[in-house]
């Protein structure tokens, strides 16, 4: 290569060089690309909700009487076994009282003997052969001793005690043989109706269960039924600081039971039909969610509503199809962009 060709190829590196500088001082670094947040989302659903206490009752008969000796004496007969079934006027209890037997007997003698004396003394009267003074006191003396003879009479009868109601024994309190002294129990009877008592905290009755608050409960077959709160008690009870609530079944849907049984029992504060729905784990902080649309999340606030089932009530201007983020939330902002990933069987 000769000196000439030598100093043209010099200058054409050197402009070349030149050229490829001032072509990478006109191009600007490219901006580094934002990736997607992946993330599963979800379609509300429109569903019934409620909101509701759950608790566990009992089965009583809701008229439940205890019968109650009101002489002393020995018990005679016990014609009806536990669990039996009772008419009204049906024997329940007979006590043996020999005491009374024989004060009955003697008074019953006294009485026919002054019933005999005043009829005498008053046919003597009518013959003017007895004073009329004499005729009062044999009738005074006769009445004194009839009264005796019924009040006898009437304490005997309470040696027998018959059913005032329709319904079953329950459970014996005393045995054959037993001594009884007025006052103790001996038999625990009750009627065909029956109820759910549910022992309540304070804080569930503030929080709205009152009497005709709605309740579901579940019979022996685990069907479910509804009534409505009939009683609330109006003060505490026990250690535990609960109220008695009652619910009183309709007979058809009280179906086959067992005294004495627990029953679970969901008292239903409010309902909310065909309502959107979501996942809790859809809700940010702040009362609000990410709908997802054209790849990016989108900030929505919502109104909250019923909670049940791990799904909370929303309330949003929902165009049917964007669906919602139920996952990485703490990632997500107004705008970034998503890799959404469908999570359709998360809904319960």
């Amino acid at each position: 290569m000769n000196a000439m060709q030598w100093v043209r190829y010099s200058l054409a590196t050197l402009v070349l060089f030149v050229f490829l500088s001032l072509q990478g001082c006109r191009e600007k670094p490219s901006a580094a690309v934002e990736q997607p947040t992946a993330v599963r989302v979800i379609r509300p659903v429109k569903r019934d909700m409620q909101e509701r206490i759950s608790y566990l009752g009992t089965w009583h008969a809701a008229r439940e009487i205890q019968i109650i000796a009101q002489v002393q004496g020995t018990v005679q007969e016990l014609p009806v076994p536990e669990g039996g079934r009772i008419q009204v006027g049906d024997l329940l209890l007979r006590l043996d009282a020999p005491d009374l037997q024989a004060a009955v007997d003697r008074l019953r003698v006294e009485r026919d003997y002054w019933e005999r004396r005043s009829a005498a003394d008053r046919r003597l009267a009518e013959q003017n052969a007895l004073p009329a003074e004499q005729v009062e006191t044999s009738l005074r003396a006769f009445g004194s001793a009839d009264a005796a003879y019924r009040e006898a009479l009437s304490r005997l009868d309470r040696t027998a005690d018959h059913s005032p109601v329709v319904g079953q024994v329950f459970k014996w309190l005393v045995e054959p043989g037993q001594h009884v002294m007025p006052g103790q129990p001996m038999l625990l009877i009750g009627g065909n109706r029956v109820e759910i008592q549910v022992e309540v905290i304070d804080d569930d009755l503030q929080r709205g269960i009152r009497p005709k608050t709605l309740a579901e409960y579940e019979d022996l077959a685990g069907k479910r039924h509804r009534a409505a709160v009939s009683e609330v008690a109006v003060r505490a009870e026990g250690a535990s600081r609960t109220f008695t609530i009652k619910i009183h079944p309709l007979e058809a849907d009280a179906g086959e039971i067992r005294l004495g049984a627990a029953v679970p029992v969901d008292f239903v504060l409010r309902e909310a039909r065909s309502v959107l729905a979501l996942p809790l784990g859809a809700l940010a902080g702040d009362e609000s969610i990410f709908v997802i649309r054209d790849e990016r999340a989108w900030k929505q606030p919502v109104t909250t509503g019923i909670e049940e089932a791990g799904m909370i009530e929303v309330e949003f201007a929902w165009n049917g199809e964007d669906r919602v983020a139920i996952s990485d939330l703490n990632a997500l902002r107004d705008g970034v962009p998503v890799y959404a990933v469908s999570a359709e069987e998360v809904q319960p």
